[in-house]
């Protein structure tokens, strides 16, 4: 198939699916390919209910776009990131949050201050999806790819984050004083949230200072219903030779049922 295949595919593209491999067969360097995606966006503009209801169409075209977009094209992005499509059922059934973080992907190529503005925004969203929690998933992710930990604590603090959300947040607060890690940590320790937790712990016990974190790790290790992921802290402080830990961790290796179960086999691996 030659580049003017795919760029006659991207014209008569009917879905996202489409979309991508017309794209695929493209040259980021052809000189029509962002005349062709801009072409393509604004014929779906002209009627989006009945040509890309979900938004699937134009977050693929954006995601093409992303190869060659231009300064020109910042109005264009910060329109997409601001793009809801509601369903039959209402307001709850929005539709477009995968066009928001597209949108907002290639608006941070082109102006990162002006991405970070809008991905804050998009956090305090009343229309994050429920199941991908887009577009809040890619804010949180590019808020911590640019350093914004301030943005994100809050978010943890007084936001909604749930899932992988919530866990990029706090490893993106890797770096962050051990008394504000302690304080989120009490804040979060009885969450029933198991991804959540992981990206807790993952960053306390990536810290420096890990050893001020001990009385919460064992407590956690005690307590929480969560035994998968006591069995995956527990085996996390031996594999990552934690030593301030490993001492506590021993004195837990009789704590019964499949909690103790969990302590020893991971222990076990100190031993080999």
């Amino acid at each position: 198939m030659t580049k003017g295949d795919g760029l006659a595919l991207l014209a008569r593209a009917r879905t996202a699916e489409a979309v991508t491999a017309a794209l695929s067969v493209i040259s980021a360097g052809n000189p029509r390919l962002r005349e062709a995606i801009l072409e393509r966006y604004q014929n779906i503009g002209a009627d989006p209910r009945r040509l890309d209801a979900d938004g699937a169409i134009r977050a693929a075209l954006l995601r093409g776009l992303r190869a060659c977009a231009l300064g020109a094209d910042v109005g264009l992005m910060e329109e997409a990131v601001q793009t809801y499509e509601f369903g039959t059922r209402g307001q709850h059934a929005e539709m477009a949050c995968n066009l928001r973080a597209a949108g907002l992907l290639t608006l941070a190529d082109l102006d990162e201050r002006l991405a970070a503005f809008h991905a804050t925004r998009l956090l305090a969203d009343q229309f994050t999806a429920k199941g991908s929690r887009e577009p809040a998933l890619t804010a949180v992710r590019l808020l911590a790819a640019t350093g914004h930990q301030l943005t994100l604590y809050t978010h943890l603090l007084v936001g909604a984050p749930i899932g992988e959300e919530a866990a990029e947040c706090f490893r993106a607060l890797a770096g962050a004083p051990t008394s504000v890690l302690l304080d989120l940590g009490r804040r979060w320790q009885s969450s029933a949230d198991e991804t959540a937790l992981l990206g807790l712990f993952d960053t306390l016990l990536g810290h420096q200072q890990v050893d001020r974190f001990g009385p919460l790790v064992m407590q956690f290790i005690e307590k929480s219903p969560l035994l998968d992921l006591v069995a995956y802290v527990a085996t996390a402080i031996v594999a990552g030779h934690r030593e301030a830990l490993v001492g506590p961790l021993q004195d837990r290796r009789d704590l019964p049922g499949a909690r103790g179960e969990a302590v020893r086999d991971a222990l076990t691996l100190q031993a080999g």
